[in-house]
């Protein structure tokens, strides 16, 4: 039913439309741009890649989606145009006001729930490597880590250049990737035709930027999560020197820094006159796949094509203009799931008998989930009661900078000399066991990672091996706070990462009542937080 409903709610080209309040009839032609745009979005929302919370906070948009579903297509259109797009080519005759859409952008920008950021992203830079902040730019780097602006919403539209050569993820990983770049000062532009003698000449502004006099060099992360990378990516602009004779070719996943997740959706096509689009269901196998073009007639205005069809022959004399990529939400998300919400309004009676109505929770027959099993992260089975070092492996792993940083320390042939020996409540530990258990923790953050596909036994291995080196008991349960507070805390001076994190703990104390006293035990909580290093309020704030 899902398909035949896919199939249903499909915009046709062009529309007539009567405002009930001002008599007008409203004649819109050519309208393929707006067709377009509108049923791409509306197959993310009805197909669930866009969670129905977020579509919610768009009362506009949320109202267009529900009369297109409910196939009141020409009522979806002319509100959307009233408010945000009227066409250029506008006649009156009348009572009849005649637009003709052609020659308008292919225009999605109207949604900004969707395609712009929820909060900061933008880069930020680490001290100069030579002078630190004795660096005469060091208080530019600054201002530019915290200027206001940082602060404003942010589109992912990505342009592609084929003097640039680079994939759609070396593309991303150019602007939003971690890398290490020379330390410059402030662009000074000076004419660069000062010596022409020719009067009146316009004066060819060229920039320059001052580099440090240390040669020291900087490097430079993003500063993003999950919640504030916008839901949808675009790339645009040129396409013929990549290799995309099929839909495979196409990169079906990309990542943006910290470890966001996109996957391919819909890929926009044009000929110069006309546009169709192409709705991909990438994240479940099979997906079924749609291309949709309101020119035709009911029944073919939406087909099912396959990932292997050559593009010239699914739309020949069209070529690519943009890719949609949609964030994959994999449920952790404050934004809801990866799924259609069952408070979406019912659908309304029909027009055709042919199409059965909605029920609120039947939204789709089968939920698309948003992470698949093969790329969710590998969980780690329990040796007898190690569950707090489970607990533990999984929250490094989860914190990026903690795991690659861990990951990419490169093991010295001999015990080094700032790997300090541990003595705690319940356990110590000798630097040289320290050492070599942490070839073992690298292995079990390797090995979690999705791509790696590790079986489970290979887990259970290296963790039977981590355990037995550090000479703990798999029967015995011991305290995350006193495992976190100080064997990992070592680990992590080790690889020099433990000024990136605070540190919260809460006990909890309960009196032990005499036998035979009566009353109520008194209780009593206290949390402390602070950093797992002493450093001062400047260094906090930097």
């Amino acid at each position: 039913m899902t398909i035949d409903l896919l199939k249903h709610s499909a915009i046709p080209w062009s529309y007539e439309y009567k405002d009930p309040n001002s008599g007008i009839t409203y004649d819109v032609h050519n309208t393929c741009p707006i067709d377009t745009a509108l049923q791409m979005v509306f197959f993310l929302w009805f197909r669930g890649f866009v969670p129905h919370s977020v579509v919610e906070k768009d009362s506009l948009l949320l109202q267009t989606m529900i009369h297109i579903r409910d196939q009141n297509y020409d009522q979806a259109r002319h509100e959307f145009q009233i408010k945000t797009i009227r066409p250029k080519k506008t006649k009156m005759d009348g009572n009849r006001d005649v637009w003709n859409c052609a020659g308008d952008p292919f225009n999605y920008r109207q949604f900004p729930v969707l395609f712009a950021s929820n909060g900061p992203v933008c880069p930020t830079w680490e001290n100069c490597s030579k002078k630190g902040e004795d660096c005469p730019f060091h208080d530019r780097y600054v201002r530019l880590s915290t200027r206001g602006s940082n602060l404003k919403p942010k589109r992912f539209e990505f342009v592609t250049d084929p003097k640039q050569k680079g994939t759609i993820q070396e593309i991303i990983d150019r602007k939003y990737g971690a890398c290490e770049v020379p330390c410059v000062g402030n662009l000074t532009f000076t004419p660069d035709d000062l010596d022409s003698n020719v009067k009146d000449e316009p004066m060819v502004g060229q920039g320059h930027a001052t580099r440090c006099p240390y040669d020291g060099m900087r490097k430079r992360h993003c500063v993003a999560n999950y919640e504030s990378c916008p839901w949808v990516m675009v790339f645009g602009a040129y396409f013929q020197h990549y290799s995309f004779h099929t839909l495979n070719d196409i990169p079906k996943s990309v990542m943006v820094p910290q470890e966001t997740q996109y996957s391919l959706a819909c890929v926009i096509l044009s000929n110069g006159a006309h546009f169709r689009g192409i709705s991909l269901d990438i994240r479940n196998s099979p997906g079924i796949h749609l291309m949709f073009d309101g020119i035709n007639k009911l029944d073919e205005r939406v087909q099912i094509i396959s990932l292997d069809d050559p593009l010239s022959k699914i739309a020949p004399t069209y070529r690519i203009l943009e890719l949609w990529y949609v964030k994959v939400d994999s449920g952790g998300s404050s934004s809801g799931s990866g799924t259609a919400s069952s408070t979406i309004p019912p659908m309304a009676p029909s027009a055709s008998a042919t199409i059965p109505p909605m029920p609120p929770n039947e939204i789709l027959a089968k939920p698309a989930h948003a992470l698949s099993t093969v790329l969710k992260p590998v969980g780690i089975k329990t040796l007898g009661h190690t569950c707090y070092l489970n607990t533990l492996m999984q929250i490094i792993f989860w914190v990026v900078p903690l795991r690659k940083k861990l990951i990419q320390k490169k093991q010295p042939k001999n015990v080094p000399k700032n790997l300090q020996p541990l003595f705690s409540v319940d356990f110590e530990a000798d630097s040289e066991t320290l050492f070599n258990s942490f070839v073992f923790l690298k292995r079990l953050l390797q090995n979690m990672q999705p791509s790696k596909n590790t079986k489970s036994s290979t887990l259970s291995n290296n963790m039977t091996k981590f355990v037995d080196t550090l000479g703990l008991s798999h029967d015995v349960n011991q305290c995350v706070n006193e495992f976190w507070s100080n064997l990992f805390h070592t680990y992590f001076e080790y690889v020099g990462v433990d000024h990136l994190y605070m540190l919260q703990m809460t006990t909890h104390y309960r009196e032990v009542l005499e036998p035979n006293k009566t009353g109520k035990a008194r209780e009593k909580k206290e949390t402390l937080s602070q950093t797992l290093l002493s450093l001062g309020e400047p260094d906090l704030k930097k």
